[in-house]
């Protein structure tokens, strides 16, 4: 009888665990979302700080920072993790800064400022509009926009250029779906069934219509692992113009610093020719 209530238990025990990394993975796929404070409260002395409308009625911010160049044709929109918010989200802005490019970073509803719960489709819905937003307000064409998304911005980012002909695409220690992720998890792995979220990266990067796409990755990335941007890679629609820099000792953090000068003259060849 005690072995049987042992059992029962810890069957019960496994069911509630479950059930909570089942309800809480909101928690788990978007933690700064649901952090109490931001990282930084102060704006930066060169950005300017915007809030914009969603079509179901968010209010989610955007910081312009203006390029060195302002004769430069192109716009960079610049997506961060999912454990980031904007206001700590500096060196990709502070990188495409010092190519001369003027940029937008936006926090997806529910993250820094912006109001409302994040979700797959909320998130699609966040950067389409903050697309719509930056065209008409620096009078441009989506030929001229680059999206540059780190980790979970990888998503939004591949999204848009599946639907737009964006100028370019950056993708730093992107994932080829959130599936595949999991699935590679030794605890979440067996809860893959139940997400709520796909996030089909594989699949956008196949329609892509951007010119360029521009890839890089660690090998020491122990979040996402590089062959996940190898596997983007192989699937990436052949008509685009493909880089891809698989950096030896970087990180799912480091890889920004240690590939960002050997990605710049790629991009800018991209954005002359």
């Amino acid at each position: 009888m005690r072995a049987v209530k042992i059992v029962g238990l810890f069957l019960l025990t496994t069911v509630f665990l479950i059930g909570g990394i089942v309800l809480g993975q909101n928690i788990l796929i978007f933690p700064a979302a649901y952090s109490l404070t931001l990282a930084n409260k102060d704006y930066p002395p060169e950005v300017e700080p915007l809030l914009m409308r969603t079509p179901d009625q968010q209010t989610l911010e955007l910081w312009r920072r203006p390029g060195s160049d302002t004769r430069h044709p192109y716009v960079a929109l610049l997506l961060h993790g999912n454990g980031q918010d904007i206001t700590n989200f500096t060196e990709i802005p502070a990188w495409i800064r010092s190519l001369g490019l003027a940029s937008y970073s936006l926090d997806y509803r529910g993250f820094g400022r912006s109001t409302g719960s994040p979700s797959e489709a909320g998130i699609y819905l966040d950067v389409e509009s903050a697309m719509q937003t930056i065209l008409m307000r620096e009078n441009i064409s989506p030929s001229k926009l680059i999206v540059v998304g780190h980790s979970l911005g990888a998503a939004p980012a591949l999204y848009l250029s599946a639907r737009y002909d964006l100028a370019a695409v950056v993708l730093f220690a992107p994932f080829s779906s959130l599936t595949a992720v999991v699935a590679e998890h030794p605890l979440y792995r067996y809860l893959k069934q139940f997400l709520w979220y796909e996030f089909p990266n594989a699949q956008y990067i196949a329609q892509t219509r951007a010119k360029c796409i521009l890839i890089a990755h660690g090998k020491e990335d122990r979040i996402i692992p590089y062959e996940h941007s190898e596997f983007l890679g192989r699937e990436t629609n052949r008509a685009a113009l493909l880089f891809t820099v698989i950096q030896p000792d970087a990180d799912h953090i480091s890889v920004i610093a240690k590939t960002k000068g050997e990605l710049t003259p790629y991009l800018l060849r991209c954005l002359t020719n």
